[in-house]
């Protein structure tokens, strides 16, 4: 097969070794739709047997899935030969391509830098249709007046507003880290969790930390920090209850994030003029926890059960 490589690929001491299979089984029509569908996989042969490696961790998730129905379903297979026939192979390295295994995450990348023209990196006054109500016409001085308050935007029907301080930015750094966490974090939940199920997570963390800030300080709030550390939650949760999945994001990275977090919430960014959402930052990191839990407790895949490779 023309995919397959002797010796170990480049860079290999950067790669993730997916999985191996048997050196005379035939996996040329799922390489080439892989590689078309931008996920940059390379094949070697070692010891007789034909090793799967990807460069990108988050990746492995979708090439086990992929390579389990080519192998399992004849049909996926018969399929795969016929959509590859005589198309040239295109670049994995694209941007584009970069983007197509994960169409929840660029479709939200784009909606986020969407709002962000429209509102002026919150400079604009169309900001005030992103805040979960008008502060600028309702009270919210206390507890009841931002209760009442927000109950009479709803019963206007401005039910948007529950979501839409999470597409809020109040600047371009605070845009770009948060559509950097998504990057990180989201992509191999997409696949985890599959897209209707990744889209639900997403917007519940949203509402429930838009709900929880604005309760506790008032709608003069945005970001989309609160989803940001549901992901970070819920790689938490993996690597403490399902570390042999290998699929989630770097611990150090998860680490500094709740260091972050916790750093916020003890006023240390506050001695650098620095202001945090920190109970959107809380609840969202909580509900990204639980929801892991509870996802890989009804799953069966604690503990990497119902998912091989290397």
């Amino acid at each position: 097969m023309s995919c397959v490589k002797r010796g170990a690929p480049p860079g290999a001491e950067h790669m993730e070794k997916v999985c191996d299979i048997p050196i005379e089984e035939d996996i040329e029509s799922l390489y080439r739709y892989l590689r078309s569908r931008g996920v940059a996989i390379w094949v070697t042969e070692n010891e007789g047997r034909q090793e799967i490696w990807v460069k990108d961790p988050a990746a492995k998730p979708v090439v086990l899935d992929c390579y389990q129905r080519f192998k399992e379903d004849p049909g996926v297979r018969e399929r795969l030969d016929e959509a590859v026939s005589g198309q040239p192979q295109p670049n994995g390295n694209s941007l584009t391509m970069q983007f197509k295994p994960f169409p929840c995450i660029a479709w939200l990348l784009l909606t986020l830098l969407a709002a962000a023209l429209y509102t002026g990196f919150g400079d604009f006054q169309s900001s005030r249709y992103f805040f979960i109500i008008d502060r600028f016409q309702l009270p919210y001085g206390d507890l009841p007046s931002r209760v009442q308050s927000l109950l009479f935007t709803l019963q206007k029907g401005e039910w948007w507003r529950l979501l839409s301080p999470a597409w809020l930015h109040l600047g371009l750094a605070h845009w770009l880290f948060n559509s950097l966490a998504l990057w990180i974090f989201g992509r191999s939940l997409e696949v985890l969790f599959s897209r209707g199920g990744f889209v639900s997570f997403i917007l519940g963390a949203a509402i429930f930390s838009n709900l929880a800030q604005y309760l506790v300080a008032g709608p003069a709030f945005g970001g989309f920090s609160g989803v940001a550390y549901a992901l970070v939650g819920a790689h938490a949760a993996g690597w403490a209850l399902a570390p042999g999945m290998r699929m989630w994001a770097p611990s150090a990275m998860v680490i500094f994030s709740i260091v972050w977090m916790l750093a916020g919430m003890l006023g240390v960014s506050d001695q650098f003029g620095v202001s945090f959402a920190n109970t959107a930052h809380f609840v969202g990191f909580w509900f990204g926890l639980t929801s892991m839990a509870l996802w890989l407790k009804t799953s069966g895949k604690k503990d990497g059960e119902g998912i091989s490779g290397a």
